[in-house]
């Protein structure tokens, strides 16, 4: 996958907060956190982080704050900050606090599925699904450039998801609408670097279902 859940929040700040439930729930527990004095890290009694598969950039909802996990300690510990603008920042520490309200939900599903379907335009396989010597998105030389497709296609499966069941699905619907078409226009703009000759620069530039031979 090219994005991270907390990249979500760039484009819906209350996203975890209004709509987790159209996600996949791993946590609520209440009065179950403490955030040491440093602030950058998360004890939950009675988690299972490993058995979840918490991944850095997954989003963890303490009290009202949203924070970003940065690294997963043990089964009971994160290492945590206030979401930042880009990965090399430095950590913000998030307050301090005992007896602290933790939620965790994931949209790694929608995104997932957001992945799959940029593949399937640029004419790439998935990796668990590629045949012998087809190319998959492990040979993109540029994944970071199909962040914002992958956000983009994400919500709209997000907020489609979550209409049928909004007290305002109208607005839901409208969000969706929006985001799809978001998604489409990203991905009429991508431009893929593609290496197939295994070197790790781009033998092949590819955009939406077409290509254009740069290097023999």
């Amino acid at each position: 996958m090219f994005a991270r859940d907390v990249d979500l929040l760039v484009y819906e700040p209350r996203l975890f907060h209004n709509i987790a439930w159209a996600g996949q729930r791993l946590l609520d527990a209440e009065s179950a956190g403490t955030i040491n004095a440093a602030g950058d890290r998360l004890t939950v009694n009675g988690a299972s982080f490993a058995d979840w598969q918490v991944e850095p950039g997954w989003v963890v909802i303490v009290g009202d704050t949203p924070l970003e996990v940065i690294e997963r300690l043990s089964d009971t510990q994160l290492r945590v900050s206030r979401p930042r603008l880009v990965q090399t920042e430095p950590l913000i520490r998030a307050d301090a606090g005992s007896g602290l309200r933790v939620r965790l939900h994931t949209f790694r599903h929608q995104r997932h599925e957001a992945a799959r379907a940029i593949l399937r335009l640029l004419d790439l396989a998935y990796s668990a699904d590629a045949g012998p010597g087809e190319a998959d998105e492990n040979a993109i030389t540029n994944p970071a450039s199909l962040r914002r497709a992958e956000v983009f296609g994400a919500l709209g499966l997000i907020f489609l998801a979550a209409a049928p069941d909004a007290p305002d699905a109208e607005t839901w619907q409208n969000k969706a609408h929006t985001w799809c078409a978001r998604f489409r226009i990203e991905m009429s703009r991508v431009s893929i670097g593609i290496d197939l000759a295994g070197e790790g620069l781009p033998t092949e530039t590819r955009h939406t279902n077409t290509r254009c031979l740069e290097r023999g």
